[in-house]
């Protein structure tokens, strides 16, 4: 397994303070979001305003490597062609930044209907398949990518072998679901991981909340899952350097490597 951090722990800032903070940190390898502006705003930036040539760039010059492009959700409200048309845009540039995966949300459980968000990946395919491009749709609290089932209901739909999961720990143990059952029974599924310590709802600093991380871990590799372990950290402003920096070792252990 290989580590990388994701761009989230220091969500605040722009790409250039990312990359060195990323450095700081210890890692060499970076997941940066860059979603739509009318799905969220991180690092002032998006597909729209900065070209792929000029990320791709931007990573060699600060001697990272591109984990992933996080492309944040896809809604099924009045924002679906857009986001479409967005992800669509995304798989081009991650052709173009080398990194080949591409992480996707879904939509909300409460107020957003299923079947459009299965139907919109569904489309995704022929391109996928064309470009070698993986796209791994990330469970998260509260939304139609929630449980076992949900995963088992998209795998079942969409056959494709560019269509799989990206595992984040903190948000299956706050919707008590064991992510090492997850790890059991989707291993040749998953293309990439993020993993946060959680306190009930709560992101807390690693080695600080209860999720299962090491179990998760010990699973995945049972499975023989050889992708990257995001580090993802949503703390406050005011600690998330020292977060991510206290972070990397335990990142380290959860791989078996010394701190």
């Amino acid at each position: 397994m290989k580590l990388c951090a994701s761009s989230v722990c220091w969500s605040r800032h722009g790409r250039q303070t990312v990359y060195e903070k990323t450095k700081e940190a210890g890692f060499d390898a970076l997941e940066l979001l860059i979603m739509a502006p009318e799905t969220a705003n991180f690092h002032g930036h998006s597909l729209r305003t900065v070209s792929a040539a000029a990320l791709k760039e931007e990573f060699s010059r600060n001697g990272l490597i591109c984990a992933g492009l996080h492309i944040g959700g896809l809604a099924t409200d009045g924002r679906l062609a857009g986001q479409l048309e967005y992800a669509r845009g995304a798989v081009g540039a991650a052709v173009e930044t080398g990194c080949s995966l591409l992480v996707m949300g879904g939509p909300d459980r409460a107020s957003e209907p299923f079947r459009p968000y299965i139907e919109a990946v569904e489309s995704l395919v022929p391109l996928l398949e064309e470009t070698g491009v993986r796209l791994a749709i990330e469970n998260h609290k509260y939304n139609w990518v929630q449980f076992i089932q949900d995963y088992e209901f998209i795998f079942d739909f969409i056959k494709s072998p560019m269509v799989g999961m990206t595992l984040d720990t903190g948000h299956f143990a706050g919707a008590s679901v064991d992510p090492s059952e997850v790890a059991r029974r989707f291993g040749d599924k998953v293309f990439h991981v993020h993993v946060k310590d959680h306190w009930g709802d709560r992101s807390v600093e690693m080695g600080m909340g209860t999720t299962d991380n090491r179990g998760c871990v010990l699973a995945l590799r049972e499975a023989g899952y050889e992708g990257y372990l995001s580090m993802e950290l949503e703390v406050d402003a005011g600690i998330a350097d020292e977060a991510a920096i206290n972070g990397y070792p335990y990142m380290r252990a959860l791989i078996g490597q010394r701190p």
